[in-house]
Parts: structure tokens; C-alpha cells; sequence
């Protein structure tokens, strides 16, 4: 996991940009927009891109090269700093050799995505 800081206004996540990382809000917050609309405030403590994260850890799990999985795991919205903030990231990597250690982890994301998806 890696620490990093997002100045106010900055783009963090890319609508269509491959989701390498998901992120934890430590201090600060963010605002996740589709198509230029906000859709979702973060706060401390909540985190974001972890639909992309875990569409690449489930491709990789079902056999597929790391290229592949990487092309497929695009992320759906754009997120943006709406104040200076401290983020947590973990990369699929990370996340992947996790889950596999710790598979209440992959229940935990899953149903994240599941909630996330019918906002």
C-alpha cells in the first residue's frame, strides 16, 4: 500500500483509464462524477476504484495474461480531489496476492462493487 497526496481539484481517476489502484480516503475528500455530474461524495475513510480493481483480480483468478485483464479492467467514473487530501492505494497486485491470503477480503470487495453498482 502507498500513501499519496491530491491537491484540490485534481483528476485521480479517469473515466475509461485502466484501474491499476484502488484508493482509501485517509484525510480529505473527493467527488466521483459521470460525465461531468456528481454522483458520489467521499469521505474519510471510504474508498474508490475498487470495481476495477477487482473486475482485473477476478480475470486474472479465471486464467487470463495480465495484459488481457489489465485491457478489461477500465474504471466508470471520474473521481477528483474536492479538497487537499490523503489517499491510501493498493494495487491489483497487492490486492490480488491478498485475497488470495485473506478471502473474507474478496467478500469485503465484492460486496462493495455490488452496493457501488446500483447507486
Amino acid at each position: 500500500m502507498t500513501v499519496s497526496v491530491a491537491k484540490k481539484d485534481e483528476i485521480i481517476a479517469k473515466k475509461d483509464s485502466i484501474g491499476t489502484h484502488m484508493f482509501w480516503v485517509a484525510s480529505g475528500s473527493c467527488i466521483c462524477m459521470l460525465d461531468g455530474v456528481i454522483i458520489d461524495k467521499l469521505e474519510k475513510g471510504e474508498c474508490f476504484g475498487e470495481m476495477s480493481v477487482m473486475k482485473i483480480c477476478r480475470l486474472l483468478k479465471q486464467g487470463l495474461s495480465k495484459e488481457r485483464a489489465l485491457s478489461e479492467g477500465k474504471r466508470g467514473a471520474d473521481v477528483q480531489a474536492s479538497e487537499d487530501s490523503l489517499l491510501l492505494a493498493l494495487s491489483y497486485d497487492d490486492a490480488y496476492r491478498l485475497i488470495r491470503v485473506v478471502p473474507n477480503l474478496w467478500l469485503t470487495l465484492e460486496d462493495l462493487c455490488k452496493l457501488r453498482s446500483m447507486r
